[in-house]
């Protein structure tokens, strides 16, 4: 926040101040509900290797509804809407 308004100085202050009581500031993140499950990921990079949903299914022991549910949260939580930004946000 102290960044955004180009107040380093305060920043650093604050961080000291932090540092002091035990607690650390770190760089805001995703919301944890944006951040994809481990099975999300699995499916995100077996489909973006260019698998089919039957094949991605097949390679991980799970039925194609499955992979067709998980693969439409990857893409509400990325914001895309094929399977090439797939491609392209994994390779990134």
């Amino acid at each position: 926040m102290f960044e955004q308004l180009d107040a380093r100085d305060r920043r650093h202050a604050a961080s000291d101040e932090l540092r002091v009581t035990g607690v650390t500031s770190s760089s805001r993140s995703a919301p944890a509900s944006d951040q994809l499950t481990p099975q999300e990921l699995q499916v995100a990079l077996v489909v973006a290797s260019g698998a089919t949903n039957r094949e991605a299914a097949s390679r991980l022991f799970l039925s194609t509804k499955t992979i067709e549910a998980r693969l439409g949260r990857i893409y509400l939580k990325r914001g895309i809407r094929s399977r090439i930004k797939l491609a392209v946000r994994v390779d990134a």
